[in-house]
């Protein structure tokens, strides 16, 4: 800081002094931030005249880093929900801005909220929060737009050098006799594929799985599109 009198002739010299110097301390108007708080800083004239001079210190925790959650993936023409964790979690200013490097792919708006174009295509972009205490802290994250299923295909997988197409469709299941799952087969391994143009390029091949009766057979998760 630096302190200057009026008129300017008079002499220039001035005493520094914290209000707390457990928040801030002040050393030839050099101040040093100890704790997050507020305090002022007075310069009080040296030439006996003591006319002071003050300003109100904000001392912050800054971000040290931050990190991106939510999915990686998304069609054209969907939302995507991102949240931010920041580091440390006693920084005093947690808020973020959001940017999209590909806007021909996706927006982003200033809640974290992704849309990605109706007619975007496949494709990667990267969407960036920064810090807005001024920090320069940022972190990125890749987002993948993939093609919309048109079908699914479902395989019994037992057989991992003949699996069995056993049913097909935008959502799709099927029924397996209690007897022989648990006489012949303690369990049975299927496995989904999703497809687009009848090909398997650049479609999202992550599912989720559900059992009608979860007391009597249960979905255990393999690799993503396995159980």
């Amino acid at each position: 800081l630096t302190a200057g009198i009026t008129p300017s002739d008079a002499a220039q010299d001035v005493t520094w002094k914290s209000g707390n110097s457990s928040i801030a301390s002040v050393e030839d108007g050099h101040v040093t931030g100890l704790s997050v708080g507020k305090t002022d800083i007075t310069a009080t004239s040296a030439d006996g005249t003591r006319i002071t001079g003050k300003v109100t210190i904000s001392v912050c925790r800054m971000v040290m880093a931050l990190q991106i959650n939510g999915n990686d993936a998304m069609t054209a023409g969907q939302k995507l929900k991102l949240s931010v964790r920041c580091a440390p979690d006693s920084a005093t200013n947690k808020a973020v801005t959001w940017t999209c490097d590909d806007p021909s792919r996706a927006v982003v708006d200033r809640n974290g909220t992704v849309s990605a174009v109706k007619t975007a295509k496949a494709g990667s972009f990267n969407i960036t929060a920064t810090a807005a205490d001024g920090s320069g802290v940022t972190a990125v994250k890749k987002i993948t737009i993939t093609k919309k299923a048109e079908t699914l295909e479902l395989y019994d997988n037992n057989d991992n050098n003949n699996p069995r197409l056993i049913s097909n469709g935008q959502k799709i299941g099927f029924d397996y006799d209690a007897k022989e799952l648990n006489n012949k087969h303690p369990e049975v391994k299927l496995r989904v594929e999703a497809l687009a143009d009848n090909a398997t390029d650049g479609v999202s091949q992550t599912f989720t799985w559900k059992s009608s009766a979860p007391a009597v057979a249960e979905a255990y998760l393999g690799n993503p599109n396995e159980v």
